[in-house]
């Protein structure tokens, strides 16, 4: 099977897992894991009803799940712990809101509702912690999937984020953003972290410890929400993907923050293209 081509489905979700060599694709009728590098499928569930996330814990057998699209196979405020091995839910979560996205890690599960973040502890379920934000309908948040459990979230005020560890209890505050936050991604290190807001112009990159900001890197002019921000594995690049079907990849290291920009326009079909306007030297500051 091309692992491109998922048959008979609209695909409603495409997500890795937290060592990027797998990722999982929802759609209308359950869900297909593939390998990253050959990419190749793996396995796949006709569930006989859609689902609008899935969630991987590394490569193991357990998946969280959400129901979504045209036909959901679960409602949209319940979190299904699946085990592919048994083929079967072996947990269920119910909220009184719809689950916006869900974050895995050895020994914990969150799961993002648009008001609030509900933080419980693996494998059997008991709540560690509920945080309360602003307005998070595009369920942003992040974190770190080893070492230090670090959170990074929307604050309760607009335009605000916050750091939580929970080894150090050490917690940060923020104002990243004038409008409400649209994204969020951390660093494998959990040294670094990024903000998008819902306007979609402007990313900063932040030190995650005390929340200092480090760059501030231009997306576009253009009003666009930011479906996925991600760093590289050594937090050299920064990737970030619109609803504009568009891809820009910032250099973090370089002494210039030039933009890879690629889109679907028929004008750039045959070739990425890099706007002059993208590619800005930083000015050196005085001694």
């Amino acid at each position: 099977m091309d692992p491109l081509d998922v048959p008979k489905n609209r695909i409603l979700d495409i997500s890795f897992n937290q060592e990027q060599d797998c990722f999982a694709v929802s759609t209308e009728s359950g869900f297909h894991i593939f390998e990253a590098n050959p990419p190749q499928e793996l396995f796949s569930r006709d569930l006989g009803g859609g689902i609008g996330a899935t969630a991987m814990l590394f490569r193991s057998n357990i998946l969280a799940l959400v129901g979504g699209g045209d036909h959901p196979k679960y409602s949209d405020n319940k979190l299904i712990l699946w085990n592919n091995l048994l083929s079967q839910s072996i947990a269920e979560l119910t909220f009184k809101s719809a689950i916006k996205s869900i974050k895995l890690r050895k020994e914990k599960l969150v799961v993002v509702l648009e008001l609030r973040i509900y933080i419980y502890q693996m494998p059997d379920l008991n709540l560690v912690d509920v945080i309360e934000t602003s307005a998070n309908p595009q369920g942003a948040c992040a974190i770190t999937h080893s070492g230090n459990m670090i959170i990074v979230c929307p604050d309760k005020k607009k335009g605000g984020i916050k750091m939580v560890n929970y080894n150090n209890v050490a917690n940060a505050e923020c104002r990243a953003h004038e409008s409400g936050i649209g994204a969020i991604a951390i660093s494998k290190d959990g040294k670094l972290c990024a903000t998008a807001s819902d306007k979609g112009t402007i990313i900063r990159v932040y030190a995650t410890e005390g929340l200092v900001l480090l760059q501030e890197l231009r997306r576009g002019t253009e009003k666009a929400e930011i479906q996925t921000i991600a760093f590289d594995e050594e937090s050299q690049w920064l990737a970030c993907t619109s609803d504009r079907g568009t891809i820009h990849i910032f250099s973090l290291a370089d002494s210039y923050n030039c933009l890879l920009y690629t889109s679907p326009s028929p004008r750039d079909r045959q070739k990425s293209r890099m706007p002059s306007s993208a590619c800005k030297k930083k000015k050196k500051k005085k001694q």
